[in-house]
């Protein structure tokens, strides 16, 4: 059982008021909000489009409802020191509306009886600010957006607002769920299943972890090099030393991406570290000139 902000057992009937309230209707958008929160098969509650939604669109930008400490292990899946972050988390709870902590208490804990409610239910759904950021946030509507492994959004966080935007990087039809990925890079399918069931309870059945496998093999060989020339180009000291071949990985980078139907700010964070670290002559003798056109300014 759930207990109160201040340590005592709260009243399961006004928690259980909040759950029902949330898990019941469908929450219709309101005004011009591109997007509805509604039951999806196997997957509990989840985005979908309310109309068609072109690429580039921003879809919402929210505020968290609170802040706490980030803490990363090398699998880059989202953790949180327990002591530290519990005390924090009940504060921080202690401040909001009830409705808010109803709300909070109505989202997914994969976590069981592993940690504490409090605890389980951050884990499960605070999102980083930013890649490096020392901080997540918690956010009572991005947190109902699902996953998929080749999304049709993405989740970032803007200091300039301080808020968490989300965006779509392709075009998404009307009645289409919204995704975004909950894991960082491009992992191979194994590594993909593990790290979601150990973060987040699930094993995906999403479009890419369905193919086939012989097409399963073929996009893993794809993402490991998309994996391994991402860190090569991001080598600052590889650029200026060889630059050429750098360009042609680059070249290659984006071949692989657009193969395996990646468009998510790995291709813009390329063009920027390229555009910035590599000698003109070099950009203007090798890059295609398709690429050109985009990389460089006029």
């Amino acid at each position: 059982m759930k207990r109160g902000l201040d340590g005592t057992e709260p009243k399961e009937d006004e928690l259980s008021e909040g759950r029902e309230k949330d898990r019941g209707a469908d929450q219709a958008p309101e005004n011009d909000q591109l997007y509805a929160i509604k039951p999806i098969h196997e997957k509990g509650q989840g985005w979908v489009a309310t109309s068609k939604i072109s690429k580039g669109t921003c879809i919402l930008a929210e505020t968290p409802v609170f802040k706490v400490p980030r803490f990363a292990p090398p699998q880059n899946n989202f953790m949180l020191p327990s002591i530290t972050s519990m005390s924090i988390i009940i504060k921080e709870l202690k401040n909001l509306e009830k409705d808010q902590q109803r709300a909070f208490f109505a989202q997914h804990n994969a976590h069981g009886s592993r940690h504490s409610p409090f605890l389980g239910i951050a884990k499960t759904n605070v999102l980083p600010l930013g890649p490096k950021a020392p901080e997540g946030g918690l956010f009572l509507e991005a947190s109902r957006i699902n996953h998929a492994c080749n999304p049709n959004s993405q989740n970032t966080w803007n200091d300039n607002l301080d808020k968490l935007t989300i965006h779509s990087i392709k075009d998404i039809e009307e009645s289409e769920e919204i995704t975004i990925s909950y894991l960082d890079g491009s992992e191979s399918y194994k590594v993909r299943q593990q790290s979601l069931k150990t973060s987040f309870g699930f094993d995906c059945t999403c479009e890419l972890c369905s193919l086939p496998p012989t097409l399963r093999r073929e996009s893993d060989r794809r993402l490991d090099e998309i994996t391994r020339l991402d860190e090569l180009i991001g080598d600052g000291v590889r650029i200026i030393l060889t630059p050429l071949a750098c360009v042609r990985d680059a070249y290659t980078l984006l071949q692989l991406l657009k193969e395996e139907r990646i468009d998510d700010a790995r291709i813009a964070r390329l063009y920027s570290c390229l555009q910035n670290r590599l000698p003109l002559v070099a950009r203007r003798e090798i890059f295609p000139a398709p690429l050109l056109a985009v990389a460089l300014p006029n």
